[in-house]
Parts: structure tokens; C-alpha cells; sequence
């Protein structure tokens, strides 16, 4: 990549400031799911927004993070109480070495990458075993044109939709499927009277969370987790 184009990342990056993306009880229901399936000692977490997943976590495992920009990196860090997000971006090759990690995750964060092929790689070489990821489910990607630089730009900077089918097209040779899953069905989710559901014990919300999904197959997101061959 031209050093240009680097710096022009970079000033991108920055620009986006913080996160800024309080969880709520459905990114705690969603947090539940993917920590049943965490693997190992150590978990990494790229693209670890404001670093709530890795607070739930950090008295259980060894912990890391990235974020693309400093101010993230500066406030993930305060909220640990220490020094494990490190700056770093999914489109360039991370500074780990190959198998650095037991698990590394990676939630809601291919959609909005370039090229989300490449990026599943460098997830699969930096992971020791396991590599987990949740992405929107069947998104129907809407756009606006931008008055200033007169193009069509993703309203939620989302630039991938994701289903059952296509996520298979881009997971390395070296990685093999443990599960497919989908998360919050969307009629739980919205429903007056319904959304309790994922309040519940992560049992009990599975449970009426995967029949409901079995009816209407339309829910938030998909969880796929993979294991290195």
C-alpha cells in the first residue's frame, strides 16, 4: 500500500473518534452466546468498540484487543484498567505472530470492511484454534446519496450482506465450520411483550430464540465459529 494511502487511512480512522455504542440487552444476550463457545486461555477481540465483551470476561482469560484509532484504543483501555487494546487494522496485517491466540473474535465488524475474505484470513493466522465472528444476518444494505462528494454511500457503513450461504464463500481452506447460528430473531426482538426473552437466563433465551428462528428464519445477526485445521 502507498504511503499516501496509508495516511489517508489513518486520517479516516481518527475521524471516526470513539464508539460510542452502549451494549444493550440484546449485545449481552448476543455476548453470551459467543462466550459459550470461546476456546482455550487467551481471546483476542479485533474491533472491541468500547471493550465490553473483554470486561465481562477479563477476570476468566488472558485478554487483548484492537481498535483502529487512538482515542478507542485510549478509552478500551481505561475501562480495563490496563494496557491490552493495542492499535491495529483488519485491513492491513495485524502485528501478531501466527498462532498467538486461543480464540480470536471478531464481532460486527466484516461488514464493514473492503474486503472481509482477506480479513477472515488474518483472523484464522493469528488464532491458535478457534476463531469466532457475528455479523448482521441478511441486511438489506440501503444508501443515500452524499451531497459532498456526490456518491452513494451505505447508511450504517455497511458494505457486506451476510447470509448462510455466502459466508461459506470466504472462510480460509485451513479453517473448518463448528457452528453456524443465528441471534435474536428479529420478531423477539421487536415485539412488544417478546423482548424479555433475552433477558432470561442464556438457556432459556436460546432455547425460544432458536425454535422461533426455525419458524422465521429472520434474526440480527449470524454467528459463525470456526476452528484452524
Amino acid at each position: 500500500m502507498a504511503e499516501s494511502q496509508i495516511q489517508k487511512n489513518r486520517m479516516y480512522y481518527e475521524a471516526l473518534g470513539r464508539a460510542k455504542a452502549r451494549p444493550n440487552y440484546r449485545d449481552f444476550y448476543r455476548f453470551g452466546r459467543v462466550r459459550k463457545y470461546l476456546f482455550g486461555n487467551s481471546v483476542l477481540d479485533v474491533g472491541c468498540c468500547e471493550a465490553d465483551f473483554l470486561n465481562l470476561i477479563k477476570s476468566d482469560y488472558q485478554i487483548a484487543g484492537i481498535e483502529v484509532n487512538d482515542q478507542r484504543v485510549d478509552y478500551c483501555n481505561q475501562v480495563l484498567g490496563g494496557n491490552a487494546v493495542k492499535l491495529g487494522n483488519l485491513d492491513d496485517k495485524l502485528d501478531f505472530e501466527d498462532g498467538s491466540f486461543d480464540t480470536v473474535m471478531c464481532l460486527e465488524v466484516l461488514e464493514h470492511l473492503v474486503n472481509p475474505e482477506k480479513a477472515l484470513k488474518e483472523l484464522v493466522r493469528i488464532s491458535r484454534k478457534r476463531v469466532i465472528i457475528t455479523v448482521p444476518f441478511n441486511e438489506k444494505i440501503r444508501y443515500v446519496l452524499c451531497l459532498h462528494c456526490a456518491q452513494y454511500t451505505p447508511v450504517s457503513g455497511h458494505l457486506h450482506m451476510f447470509n448462510r450461504e455466502n459466508i461459506r464463500s470466504i472462510i480460509p481452506d485451513n479453517a473448518g465450520i463448528v457452528k453456524i447460528d443465528l441471534i435474536c430473531n428479529k420478531a423477539l426482538s421487536y415485539l412488544p411483550g417478546l423482548r424479555s426473552v433475552f433477558r432470561l437466563p442464556i438457556p432459556v433465551g436460546l432455547t425460544i430464540d432458536r425454535i422461533t428462528n426455525h419458524i422465521i428464519p429472520q434474526s440480527s445477526w449470524m454467528m459463525v465459529v470456526l476452528d484452524k485445521e
